[in-house]
């Protein structure tokens, strides 16, 4: 339904202009009403040509390698991997911008930090305890 990408994508990063779909049966119907209705341009890619969606496919490319390769000894695990993969590619430097996700991304900045600093401090306490 149109409320997951409320909660998970327009709220931390506002209405996208343009919405490029692969043709899903799940997003065909009322998401994209619902983008259409807050004025975004909706574009089917081709079907069976994955390269029109050459940069989704790719970072599906690059998650995938990573899930095999930390995943490698428990394949169950991917689940609790996945965060970190996520992390992972999006404080990697783009080549296109020089930059990585994070900064381009104001708000994940703050959410970043304040969750470095948390991680930070509970591995502190760790090494005193040992």
């Amino acid at each position: 339904t149109a409320e997951l990408p409320i909660k998970h994508v327009f709220r931390l990063h506002g209405i996208p202009d343009e919405i490029l779909s692969d043709r899903g049966p799940q997003f065909l119907s009322k998401v994209w009403e619902f983008a259409v209705s807050l004025g975004a341009n909706v574009s089917l890619s081709s079907g069976y040509h994955p390269q029109t969606n050459g940069q989704c496919e790719r970072l599906n490319q690059e998650s995938e390698a990573m899930l095999r390769c930390v995943c490698s000894s428990s394949p169950t695990s991917w689940s609790t991997q996945l965060p970190w993969i996520e992390y992972a590619h999006n404080t990697h430097f783009s080549s296109a911008t020089d930059l990585p996700t994070t900064i381009t991304v104001p708000q994940f900045i703050r959410r970043a930090r304040r969750t470095w600093i948390q991680t930070r401090a509970a591995l502190l306490c760790t090494v005193k305890r040992n």
